[in-house]
């Protein structure tokens, strides 16, 4: 049996330590969100603007990240979707007059910033990064 080369043994171990690492997301909201649960159904209607307001009626403040590994897991753990294809979808909505696309962020910083001072907001971190100004949502 052939040995791997050592450079590529240790790239494909890098590969699935991130991999593993990137499964840990966390959807964090504004303090002011009463829900401290949510499934992954209701989720997926949240982050594609088709539920707008939580259930004591305030609006829901969406934050996405814009790119990057998080953002990638995000996406294909709750809605099943590619950044390419999550783009697409707000693109159609714009056009079409049906939804506005979230605001979105460059950093996981940016992005908790956001959620922890806007009323209503929910996004999504890495489970690595501090999160205590926001509270974390688990899904059911």
């Amino acid at each position: 049996m052939k040995r791997l080369p050592s450079f590529f043994a240790g790239y494909l171990l890098l590969i699935l330590f991130s991999t593993s690492a990137l499964a840990d997301v966390l959807i964090v909201a504004n303090k002011s969100v009463t829900e401290t649960a949510i499934s992954k159904t209701n989720i997926q209607q949240i982050f594609l603007g088709k539920n707008q307001k939580w259930q004591d009626g305030k609006k829901i403040r969406l934050a996405v990240l814009k790119e990057g590994p998080v953002h990638e897991a995000f996406l294909s753990a709750y809605l099943n979707r590619t950044p390419d294809r999550y783009a697409s979808f707000w693109k159609v909505a714009i056009v079409s007059g049906t939804g506005y696309p979230p605001k979105s962020f460059d950093s996981e910083a940016d992005l908790l910033k956001y959620v922890a001072e806007e009323a209503g907001a929910i996004g999504y971190i890495s489970s690595d990064t501090p999160h205590n100004e926001v509270t974390v949502i688990t899904t059911e």
